[in-house]
């Protein structure tokens, strides 16, 4: 399998150097990551019969990451999903966000740190660590806040990305998401609607026609939102007559007695097979909810640019797992707020887990 021209990902942003971090445990296990909103822009990994593949979506240098203007390999902040009316109150003050979906903020606004450049503290072999502060008012959140982030690979071919939050000078809110597309057919192969997919929930979060969160909760037992079953997309969403998923989940507390592995202090969120090339993926997170994306329109293009194969990925192609803290929270008062004081950090950690069956 090809691997990415670390020259055609260098450049400068606002004055920051870009460029190309690979990551590897020696095993075969390669990552290839950019500061550039901390994006995943490779994931090699074997299949069943040793083959190695790239199994996330991506561009193939950073102009054309920078062109497509897409959440594809980003790291999301200073809030995953959607904010509704792009404002909220906190402490008797109204703040009124940056609205780019709609009237409503997604993913920290128009210029979120999906395209923000970060700043590279440390390069090893195995583990990079970035860092980003948010200004007072950045997209028309309060406070300054101190981002730390890492991205570690293990010698059991799996990717931690673990951040550290710090408030400076007033409270914060921060709900932060990693976005990865996967495709555990290879990333140039097609619709990943033969995936077999399981999200370990028992409720999901409402929306309104917007895909805002309303602040209620709903079970998922017996309804289109059940994915405890094994069973490809495709056999799925036809049996609810669905388009796709652009859905918020709460993760069960305890992870299931079937599980194979358990990584200590983390939920297993879910567990995605490919059949076809015999390549299995967990999700584990510290978050309490997990955003799950298919895109709903399988002709609708991802991003505005084309992707490392040189053709533009439709919705479909990759699927979506994105822990996070409760959507909209802000706006429904029975929702954990994700309040960040000073003094009190908040850290989180996702891993993506990949072995064959």
């Amino acid at each position: 399998m090809k691997t990415l021209d670390r020259n055609v990902f260098q450049g400068q942003l606002d004055g920051k150097a870009l460029g190309l971090f690979e990551l590897t445990n020696g095993l075969g296990f390669q990552v290839a990551l950019t500061n550039y909103g901390g994006r995943i822009l490779q994931i090699l990994t074997p299949d069943r019969w040793g083959g190695i593949d790239d199994v996330v979506l991506g561009y193939a240098s950073l102009d054309d990451t920078m062109a497509a203007r897409s959440s594809v390999g980003a790291f999301i902040g200073r809030y995953a999903g959607r904010i509704g009316q792009a404002q909220f109150t906190l402490n008797g003050q109204l703040y009124r966000l940056h609205a780019n979906d709609g009237p409503h903020c997604l993913h920290g606004g128009l210029e979120g740190l999906r395209f923000k450049a970060l700043h590279v503290d440390q390069v090893q072999s195995d583990r990079v660590l970035m860092s980003y502060r948010f200004a007072d008012g950045e997209m028309g959140f309060p406070g300054e806040l101190e981002l730390r982030l890492e991205y570690r690979v293990t010698l059991q071919n799996a990717l931690e990305i673990s951040y550290e939050a710090h408030a400076i000078g007033k409270p914060s809110l921060a709900s932060f998401a990693p976005h990865p597309y996967f495709n555990l057919n290879g990333c140039g192969s097609g619709s990943a609607m033969d995936h077999e997919v399981m999200v370990h929930s028992s409720q999901y979060f409402e929306v309104d026609e917007c895909w805002v969160a309303t602040g209620r909760l709903i079970s998922t037992h017996r309804s289109a939102f059940d994915l405890t079953a094994r069973r490809p997309l495709s056999q799925h969403l036809a049996m609810w007559n669905l388009n796709g998923f652009d859905d918020c989940f709460l993760l069960d507390c305890d992870p299931p007695v079937s599980a194979q592995t358990v990584v200590p202090d983390l939920k297993l969120c879910a567990e995605v097979f490919a059949p076809r090339t015999g390549r299995a993926m967990t999700v584990w997170s510290s978050e309490p909810a997990m955003q799950f994306y298919t895109g709903l329109n399988p002709l609708a293009h991802i991003g505005q640019g084309p992707g490392k194969e040189g053709r533009f990925y439709q919705q479909q192609e990759g699927l979506c797992f994105e822990p996070q803290a409760y959507p909209n929270a802000p706006n429904c008062p029975v929702f954990p707020l994700p309040l960040i004081e000073p003094g009190k950090p908040k850290w989180g950690k996702t891993v993506y887990g990949f072995n064959t069956f």
